[in-house]
């Protein structure tokens, strides 16, 4: 008992370092920026001529509103945090030394304008803002950035998820206002049976079921989507590498390691605490590549993950 103690209140203290400084202005502030960033999503969502599709130098396509959503989110970032470094998809840098010179930053604001870019221009309404916040935190190794605060939009599910310290929330978004209904969401801690995927997930692996875990994988076509639903509890979710960058999923990392889970290495069960800049791919202009997770990864519980492990099969 003593020990389970002395666990709690290290768990406790460690959570109050993480958490200090993260002003109640500034979740307040986001909440409202994510309510005019969905907003500005949705008037490009509901006309696809306004769109302008273009592809970018590494062949991925983007729309008109990806480069305006993220513009309209850094300037509203700047009205609470005075030159906040700032990493967001359609304005990051490919240069080594300015990487890993924002890793070095007491805070890191990563932003993805619009995830599930391929939905949003089809008008599928599955598609995410994500917004993140990272923290520096010195440990053995060296600094690292941690995930601390997160907010994801779902625009035009009229949803929008966001943790405060260790507490996740939900909000409704309805136009040019956030509604009063704001309420905390308790995920679920026992296993789920859906494992949200990309396609890459299938060219490396496969699904064998077993008699403690029948998977149904699942691919909504948006990485902030397949976290956040990991956050509430209602499955794992796969995080390819070289494929998911740290836009995607650094909103709904906040909330997943809010909730108890974790980002953990497929193939060594190597769990993740906080990112350093070497866990990502930097330094390659016109590449999809640039700024993308090296190592396969699974986010869930860690006392869940040998059972999601035993289930998924290298090919």
């Amino acid at each position: 008992m003593a020990i389970d103690k002395l666990l709690q209140t290290q768990k406790q203290k460690q959570n109050e370092e993480l958490y200090a400084d993260i002003d109640r202005s500034i979740i307040n502030g986001l909440v409202r920026l994510t309510t005019g960033a969905s907003n500005i999503a949705m008037k490009y969502f509901s006309d696809p001529d306004s769109l302008a599709t273009k592809f970018k130098a590494d062949q991925t396509f983007v729309t008109v509103a990806d480069g305006i959503v993220e513009d309209y989110i850094k300037v509203e970032i700047n009205k609470l945090v005075f030159d906040p470094p700032f990493l967001g998809e359609e304005s990051a840098t490919t240069n080594i030394e300015e990487s890993k010179t924002l890793f070095e930053q007491d805070y890191l604001w990563s932003v993805d304008p619009i995830d599930g870019t391929t939905n949003f221009a089809h008008q599928i309404p599955l598609f995410a803002i994500s917004i993140g916040l990272m923290k520096k935190h010195q440990t053995e190794s060296g600094e690292c950035q941690v995930p601390v605060l997160g907010v994801i939009a779902l625009p035009a599910l009229n949803k929008f998820y966001f943790n405060n310290t260790d507490k996740l929330y939900e909000a409704t978004i309805v136009p040019g206002k956030l509604t009063p209904h704001i309420k905390p969401v308790k995920p679920a801690e026992g296993i789920a049976p859906f494992l949200y995927v990309d396609n890459h997930f299938f060219k490396h692996y496969k699904v064998e079921n077993t008699d403690e875990l029948k998977l149904k994988p699942r691919i909504f076509g948006a990485g902030a989507i397949h976290v956040l639903y990991s956050a509430l509890g209602k499955g794992a979710s796969f995080i390819p590498k070289n494929r998911f960058h740290i836009w995607d999923v650094a909103g709904g990392l906040a909330m997943a390691y809010a909730a108890g889970q974790r980002a953990i290495e497929l193939n060594t069960g190597n769990i993740i605490e906080a990112f350093t800049v070497d866990d990502f791919v930097i330094g390659k202009p016109g590449s999809n590549e640039n700024w993308a997770i090296k190592d396969d990864l699974i986010i869930t519980r860690p006392e869940n993950f040998d059972k999601y492990r035993r289930a998924i099969k290298s090919l």
